[in-house]
């Protein structure tokens, strides 16, 4: 995929489509590759499981510093992070144990 091509795809500029691209990649999740364009890189059982392990730290550590009186929707959105993370454990428990 190119980023052009996804630019005019989601109607917007190139730059946030990179900035994208690039966080995507410092994930693993992505390759850039000269004359191709970026591809999805192949995501195997363990990796999937730490970046959704990092994600639940951070939002865990983000729900901790947040306000909530100040912020009832980030509040409400990092609960409801957590909740679908924790169903998401318990899921791919049960198919590993399956």
């Amino acid at each position: 995929m190119s980023e052009s091509a996804l630019a005019e795809e989601f109607g917007v500029s190139r730059t946030p489509i990179r900035q994208v691209l690039q966080q995507l990649a410092l994930f693993g999740l992505v390759e850039s590759r000269n004359g191709v364009g970026t591809v999805v890189t192949e995501v195997n059982y363990e990796r999937a499981m730490d970046l959704l392990a990092i994600r639940r730290h951070m939002a865990l550590l983000m729900s901790e510093t947040v306000d909530p009186s100040r912020f009832p929707r980030a509040n409400s959105h990092f609960a409801t992070t957590i909740r679908n993370i924790t169903r998401l454990r318990a899921v791919t428990r049960h198919l590993r144990l399956s």
